[in-house]
């Protein structure tokens, strides 16, 4: 695994990648460690890393930003990097390595873990049903499911993504059904 980071006048930003580069477990922003934690946990990477953002990357920072977070945790149901959600249901293996280092459901508890609140935000995609579901299993066990809040949801239950949200919408308590 590659943990990579860099630092500036804002702050650190970092991102767990796998040694291939094909796998992101995990990217973060931080400005501030006095304050709280913030996770969102989403369907799949795009290409955003320690050094590239994108409007998804930026909108969760202006948002962790005006709620008084100091710091963004994003992982994701499936790490697989790609701008395209639909390779998930062709490719081979879209949740990545689960041996020899850090998996993605430990990146996922991990940041869970450390965040106060996490955001669900993996939307209606057809591969994010079954994923969900033993992903909130994993939380669930380890009894931080009260962290679980969403942005909005959609038709079929699942949480919205924050790229379409509005700004000024607060988050609610995500009470995740198995039925998704």
């Amino acid at each position: 695994m590659q943990y990579l980071t860099d630092t500036d006048l804002a702050g650190e930003r970092g991102c767990i990648l796998s040694d291939c580069g094909t796998y992101r477990l995990s990217l973060w922003r931080e400005w501030d460690k006095s304050l709280p934690r913030v996770a969102a946990l989403m369907l799949n990477p795009s290409t955003a890393s320690h050094l590239v953002t994108d409007p998804t990357d930026t909108r969760i920072f202006t948002r962790a930003v005006a709620m008084g977070f100091g710091r963004y945790e994003i992982v994701n149901l499936f790490p697989l990097r790609s701008t395209d959600p639909d390779v998930l249901l062709t490719h081979p293996d879209p949740i990545g390595p689960r041996r020899g280092g850090i998996s993605a459901d430990g990146a996922i508890l991990d940041a869970v873990s450390a965040a106060s609140m996490v955001w669900c935000a993996w939307g209606a995609h057809p591969a994010a049903a079954a994923r969900a579901a033993e992903v909130m299993d994993l939380i669930r066990m380890t009894g931080m499911r009260n962290k679980l809040y969403h942005l909005g949801l959609n038709k079929d239950g699942s949480p919205k993504h924050p790229l379409y949200i509005a700004a000024s919408t607060r988050p609610k308590l995500f009470t995740y059904e198995a039925t998704q």
